[in-house]
């Protein structure tokens, strides 16, 4: 700049001087500005062009300086923006002068792109013109673009940058500029600070500090006062650092800033220059999403979002690296419209429509989508673009960003419980958020919480938290308060809430707690689990209803292949034998699976039944390494017998013992590492046996712990299709152990492997009498809950010449039928520990009690209509699979010689399913004579013309109940016949109790028919002779 040579020239020498420095300085800053800034003429013409401005479009500033702002724009901007700017200038009407848009922008090469623009008026005495800052960031805004050839204009221009905070001071820290970026943020004005004040006046003093000990530790000499901010603005270009700095009213702000030595004209040290922006929020918001750390340090990188360039038609005219890296296409390939490829096909509707609307309106374009890269990985942007206008108001062009936003998709997936979600996230949740003090004040409900409680928030912001709680738990808040911090943290657990209208309700929380500026506050995410609890109710149903439904076809089925391959129907050949192998192990397997679903409902509504007695552990151990070893297999994995106890005995059921160790080493198999092994130890300790099964795999974590034994419990949701699996497991193991009186647990640590541990109780030590030598007659155990009654008992049978052995417990008497051989056992229907006929059931599951003979004693006999159930009461056979057929032939044979002259035994067969029917015709073909009968009305003519030996019956029945035939069951002399229910459903007790047996027809094989039938003929005959002698 020259200075005039006019007389009336109202500066001095040292006016001008002073001017100059002023003018070099700014010329410094726009010069090391990393944004484009350009500034525009009233009629839309380029003025001035920066550096950043031509590395962001491509064009040089001689390419660009005196052409219409347009040719920065894509269509239909350029060709719209004279207008924009006419109109503007005309009316006064501005869509982006004086504010931030999102544009889309075009570069030299073509290539439309998003940029974030800032548009201000600057006027002067000369005239007016418009600034446009292209920013190059949108999660901060780092720089300000100017360009001014006056000191005034060049003033404006730092003024224009109202986010921004742009300080410089001279060589001893004096602050010399103070921009309204600076003003608004610290809330000092510029005639406060400048020339009187140093940037110490609003960086807290500790933190300066310690910055100060940190230099001084490195240079090795002290560094204080100002010296710190200059020593940090030495060593090459700027770099941006975090301060806290200190309104004038005390309170506090985090910044972003970099500090930058400034030169003059000469190249000798002016000062120094601060670039700040308020990264407060910003901050907040990354500490919530826990990635603050990581995300800023990419944010203090250079270039660390994507930026684009558009002309007024919304064709792409440049794209940086980082917009490149992002989307995987080459420069090139990104301009026109050759981005668009790179956009996911199901966002690419709804992000043209957008940007339609943006280019038509003239307005800022915000929008999240996917970019899919040619690698085939998804990544999330945040797309901001906002029009460049020319002075006259016309739009000429988009600029952008493009932020990848990924990570932040990923973590708000993960975290939508936080409370430091910003207010738009947390509006749209669908589950309930609430946020309370320590003490239990509410300080936040979001609209799902409010329809769920009932309640506004007004009626819930300042209230205790007992509002929401029913009464019993609300009438000591500190208490639950307690409760629910040891309890629900970190956790998703069950609690019942309260809603406006009284009602109580069940809902499922995630609590966790966090670090407000206030102090500590606690958030839980709610969900209301009343339609939840309905639906698993109905699902239970459900499951019941559709298996016993599967039953019927499949014990055909079963029943059929199982013939087939036993020969029933001739030789088969090999290869169709093959076929019909595979086909009845396939039907089996579909049959166990339809029994476990059964077994996850009886669990849930407590009617699983167990078999329980004294078992060998190291026999079902080994039993269970050897079934799962080739499991183990598929994994690499080895399962190893690390510690054995032989000859330790525990009281369970042999197969649901079995099936909690198969859960347990299937899982352990699936998270260990290939190559490892799962250890297995048995340990027996004092009254307990522990089983312990290990592996090497990952550890459970932390956050998964409290709630592992739940149903359909998995840690993440890819569990599911990498290990496979429900998730019913462990809460089905641990339903079986605890009804066993066991318990179980783990011991995990993360990195190094799970150990569960099953603990079941061993039997106590019992005296008995050691079995009698042979030839000698077996003895008869006799367990009645009448002393007086077991005494008299014991005295006619050793006067008949038997061994008599008593038993006061049904605990006591499981154990000496273990160790003995009994020729018949005499019980009471009540016994002290537990009933009698669950007792005779879980015996026929042993093999130990399977065929021993079974007398229930009554305080009563019963009368003649009670003869039915009384009858039952005398002699009961109680079966579940698996039974060898070679037990139950032997046990047939011998009921064929128990008292019948001749002939097999006739059984009526009442069964409405014909390929049943036809089946158990094939099955029981050469043990007994079988009669059947569609329906009841069928059946009672045959039981009026012909004798029957024993009746099998199905519960459902075209005209009614199988059972509605048991008073007409008679055999001649008017004695009950044998009943046994073979149906799909399973017989409730207070039913079975009136037949003498009951099978399921998918969880019995042909041979368990044949069997029960026949001890059924042999105990009702001898029932008969008993009753003979007993009348005599």
């Amino acid at each position: 700049m020259k200075r005039p040579s006019s007389p009336k020239d109202p500066l001095g020498g040292e006016d001008w001087a002073r001017l100059r420095k002023s003018e070099a300085r700014l010329r410094a800053i726009l010069q090391q500005a990393t944004d484009g800034i350009l500034t525009v003429s009233e009629e839309g013409v380029v003025e001035s062009f920066n550096p950043a401005a031509e590395r962001i479009f491509g064009w040089s500033a001689e390419e660009v300086v005196g052409q219409n702002l347009s040719l920065l724009m894509p269509d239909p901007e350029r060709g719209e923006h004279a207008g924009y700017i006419e109109r503007y200038l005309r009316t006064g009407e501005a869509h982006v002068i004086g504010s931030t848009v999102l544009v889309e922008a075009r570069r030299k090469d073509g290539a439309v792109f998003p940029a974030e623009l800032s548009v201000s008026e600057v006027r002067f005495a000369e005239g007016r013109f418009f600034l446009g800052i292209l920013r190059d960031a949108s999660a901060s805004r780092s720089a300000e673009e100017a360009l001014a050839d006056s000191t005034e204009r060049l003033g404006a221009v730092l003024n224009a940058a109202a986010e921004l905070a742009i300080i410089a001071t001279d060589p001893g820290g004096t602050i010399t500029l103070f921009n309204r970026g600076a003003e608004r943020m610290l809330g000092f004005t510029a005639q406060e600070v400048m020339g009187e004040a140093s940037p110490l006046v609003f960086h807290r003093g500790d933190e300066v500090e310690e910055c100060g000990r940190d230099l001084s530790r490195r240079l090795g000499r002290p560094v204080r006062g100002f010296d710190i901010f200059a020593e940090l603005a030495k060593g090459g270009p700027a770099r941006e650092r975090e301060w806290n700095w200190v309104r004038k009213d005390g309170s506090t702000l985090l910044a972003l800033c970099s500090i930058t030595p400034l030169y003059d004209a000469k190249g000798l040290p002016s000062g120094f220059l601060w670039i700040g922006r308020d990264i407060t929020e910003a901050r907040r918001q990354e500490q919530a999403l826990r990635e603050s750390e990581e995300r800023f340090r990419t944010l203090s990188t250079s270039s660390p979002v994507g930026v684009f360039q558009t002309d007024a038609e919304g064709q792409c005219l440049y794209t940086n690296p980082r917009w490149c890296e992002i989307t995987g296409l080459g420069p090139e390939e990104s301009l026109g419209v050759g981005w668009i490829r790179a956009v996911h096909p199901e966002d690419q509707d709804e992000l043209l429509m957008a940007w339609r609307r943006a280019l038509l309106w003239d307005t800022e374009m915000i929008h999240e989508f996917r970019f899919r890269r040619p690698d085939g990985e998804d990544r999330w942007v945040l797309a901001r673009a906002a029009p460049v206008r020319s002075s006259e108001g016309k739009v000429r062009g988009y600029v952008g960003t493009a932020e990848d936003i990924t990570e932040r998709k990923r973590a708000e997936e993960a975290l939508r419980d936080s409370e430091a979600r910003t207010r738009a996230i947390v509006q749209q949740l669908l589950d309930g958020l609430v946020t309370i003090t320590e003490e239990g004040i509410i300080e936040l409900v979001n609209p799902a919480a409010q329809r769920m409680f009932g309640y506004t928030e007004e009626e819930l912001v300042g209230r205790h938290l007992s509002l929401l709680l029913p009464e019993t738990v609300g009438g000591d808040p500190k208490a639950f308060l307690r409760q629910a911090h040891r309890r629900a943290i970190g956790r998703v657990t069950e609690w019942e809430a309260r809603r406006k209208n009284g009602s109580v309700f069940p809902v499922e929380v995630s609590l966790f707690e966090f670090q407000a500026l206030q102090g500590r506050r606690f958030a839980g995410n709610v969900r209301d689990l009343t339609k939840l609890k309905e639906v698993e109710r109905l699902k239970r149903e459900f499951v019941s209803t559709v298996s016993h439904e599967l039953r019927t076809p499949l014990t055909s089925i079963r029943g059929s292949l199982g013939l087939l391959a036993g020969g029933a129907a001739g030789p088969i050949p090999e290869k169709a034998g093959e076929l019909v192998s595979i086909a009845l192990k396939n039907s089996e397997r579909l049959i166990l699976l339809i029994n476990d679903i059964l077994d996850m409902e009886k669990i849930e509504s407590g009617r699983m039944e167990f078999a329980i007695q004294p078992l060998a552990v190291m026999p079902q151990v080994e039993q269970a390494l050897a079934a799962n070893q080739a499991y183990a297999g598929q994994y690499g994995v080895r399962l190893v017998l690390a510690q054995a106890a032989p000859g330790s005995q525990v009281l369970a059921d042999p197969n649901r013992l079995a099936q909690v160790l198969a859960n347990l080493l299937s899982n352990a198999c699936k998270f260990s590492p290939p190559g490892g092994t799962v250890d297995v130890s048995v340990r027996a300790d004092g009254g307990w046996v522990r089983i312990s099964v290990k592996d090497h795999g990952p550890g459970i974590g932390e956050e998964f712990r409290g709630r592992i034994f739940q149903r359909f419990a998995q840690a993440d949701a890819s569990d599911a299709r990498q290990k496979g699996g429900t998730g019913l497991g462990l809460s089905i193991s641990k339903a079986i152990v605890e009804h066993m009186g066991g318990r179980i647990g783990f011991e995990t640590e993360t990195g190094r492997g799970t150990t569960f541990h099953v603990e079941l109780p061993a039997p106590r030590s019992v005296d008995g009498t050691e079995p009698s030598p042979g030839g000698a007659r077996r003895p008869v155990l006799v367990c009645v809950n009448d002393a007086e009654a077991s005494r008299r008992l014991q005295e006619a049978l050793a006067q008949e010449g038997y061994a008599v052995e008593s038993a006061a417990t049904a605990w006591e008497a499981r154990g000496l039928i273990e160790r003995s051989d009994y020729a018949a056992l005499l019980m009471s229907p009540e016994l002290p520990d537990g009933d009698g006929l669950t007792f005779v059931r879980n015996l026929r599951s042993g093999a130990s009690g399977r065929s021993l003979p079974v007398v229930m004693v009554s305080g009563q006999r019963p009368g003649p209509s009670e003869r039915v159930e009384g009858e039952a009461l005398l002699i009961l056979d109680w079966l579940s699979p698996p039974l060898e057929r070679e037990r139950l032939a032997d046990t047939i044979r011998l009921a064929a010689r128990g008292g019948r002259t001749a002939g097999k035994p006739r059984i009526l067969h009442v069964e409405d399913d014909p390929d049943v029917v036809r089946v158990l015709a094939v099955v029981l073909a050469g043990e007994a004579e079988l009669v059947s009968a569609r329906s009841l009305e069928e059946a009672r003519r045959l039981l009026k013309r012909e004798p029957f030996d024993a009746a099998i019956l199905d519960l459902d029945l075209p005209d009614g109940l199988g059972l509605d035939l048991l008073p007409q069951l008679k055999a001649p002399g008017g004695r009950a016949l044998p009943v046994i229910v073979f149906s799909a459903a399973e017989l409730p007790r207070e039913m079975a109790r009136k037949v003498d047996a009951a099978l399921v027809k998918s969880r019995s094989t042909n041979q368990d028919l044949v069997a029960t039938l026949h001890a059924l003929i042999e105990t009702q005959e001898g029932a008969a002779r008993a009753g003979s002698k007993t009348e005599e």
